[in-house]
């Protein structure tokens, strides 16, 4: 079975080729990356609750700095998406054992974006990839 061809978006997911809407990708990212900041969150906050673990963690530094790469991509997406005039759902308005599903509104019109927990799982670990690889790149001064 041959391997679906790619694209990435805007923010640099890579999505399947059968969705080529810019609004519909970004409107992913943003949720992607939204949740991996509050994965991320919850990890700082835990770090956060022992001081000695905190003064001498390379993680805890490590957690800074990729969340500030995080907030500053996800200041980025809202922007863009505020100017096309799309606003997204906070939480997902369907949720299965099989599938979730964000609300979104565009131009007037509403529709879904979501995926199997598997998957979102899959985009979630890709999407933190994506930030270690450009946290790294950016402590090298590159």
């Amino acid at each position: 079975m041959k391997k679906q061809p790619c694209e990435k978006d805007l923010f640099d997911i890579e999505i399947a080729k059968e969705t080529e809407d810019p609004i519909v990708l970004t409107v992913r990212t943003f949720l992607f990356t939204k949740m991996v900041k509050e994965i991320l969150h919850k990890q700082l906050c835990r770090l956060e609750e022992n001081e000695n673990l905190v003064q001498r963690s390379s993680y805890y530094s490590w957690l800074r700095r990729i969340m500030n790469v995080i907030s500053k991509d996800l200041y980025e997406i809202k922007r863009y998406l505020k100017t096309e005039g799309v606003q997204v759902s906070e939480e997902p308005v369907e949720v299965t054992r099989s599938y979730l599903n964000w609300l979104y509104w565009h131009k007037g019109r509403m529709a879904y974006t979501g995926g199997t927990p598997s998957r979102l799982k899959q985009c979630l670990k890709e999407r933190l990839g994506h930030y270690t690889q450009l946290e790294r790149e950016i402590s090298k001064g590159g």
